[in-house]
């Protein structure tokens, strides 16, 4: 169990002030991360980082289920990101959860974005690794290979570093949003989170649905828990991700669960 102050930067003075007992006075709350269902742009094998594309009719079907699977916890607040495949995800997630009323207080934030490919944007997602492995001098087996073997974040470090190394050079990244860095993901996601929790506790809101992307999620769960096991090939989507804030504290409690979209199934 890592602390607050440690895994999401929140309120580090504040939260070190504090004596024991006021932080067991701390409202808890549970974080429900979601990876939105398969799109258009997933189901052709393309990068699909800040561009957008609608989600498929299994990816239709799939958020129903996990809304329907997701009936039983009642939601205090919902945030998703500003692409549409999360906002979709989302909708569908809460009427089939019974809570459509919250769909209308959604707060969509632009920092719970995917991860942004640049101008590799919309390419075939095995082209995109080989640039990536040419810039580190290798070949595409060669990081197939130590993709087997490292952990799923030195996975995207190595892509997304890679991509923005060379975005810098490219003579077509003034007309487009380069490629982010790691770095600059992990602070914007770290922010928003910040700015989650801290909401959360001062309205005593206990249960947060909270609708993204399946790297930028890894990247969250690696922040509050650097030794979180993930799973090597990605998060599937419409899985779901779960951390406890408890006491100044947080645990991730979850990760790549796919038992509420089973539930969801059975009971359509």
């Amino acid at each position: 169990m890592l602390s607050l102050i440690y895994c999401l930067g929140i309120g580090q003075v504040a939260e070190a002030s504090k004596s024991k007992e006021e932080r067991k006075k701390t409202p808890s709350c549970t974080l429900y991360f979601v990876r939105h269902g398969k799109t258009m742009l997933n189901t052709s094998d393309r990068a699909q980082g800040w561009i957008d594309a609608p989600l498929t009719p299994s990816g239709v079907e799939v958020a129903k289920s996990l809304g329907r699977g997701l009936t039983k916890v009642k939601f205090d607040a919902v945030y998703s990101s500003d692409s549409g495949r999360a906002i979709e995800t989302t909708k569908r997630l809460l009427k089939n959860a019974n809570q459509k009323a919250l769909i209308k207080k959604l707060q969509q934030d632009a920092r719970l974005r995917e991860f942004n490919f640049g101008t590799y944007e919309g390419m075939m997602n095995e082209e995109m690794w080989l640039i990536a492995a040419e810039n580190r001098k290798m070949t595409l087996e060669e990081l197939k290979e130590k993709k087997g073997q490292d952990s799923l974040i030195s996975t995207i470090q190595l892509l997304s570093n890679s991509l923005a190394e060379l975005d810098q050079e490219n003579e077509k990244k003034d007309q487009t949003f380069p490629a982010e860095t790691f770095e600059k993901v992990e602070s914007r996601l770290e922010k928003v989170l910040t700015k989650i929790v801290k909401q959360a506790q001062k309205n005593k809101q206990k249960n947060i649905l909270i609708v993204s992307h399946g790297m930028s999620i890894a990247t969250i769960l690696h922040k509050i828990a650097p030794d979180v096991r993930l799973p090597d090939t990605g998060l599937k989507n419409a899985s779901v991700s779960m951390v406890k804030v408890e006491r100044g504290k947080c645990q991730v409690e979850s990760v790549n669960d796919l038992s509420f979209i089973k539930k969801g199934e059975k009971l359509k």
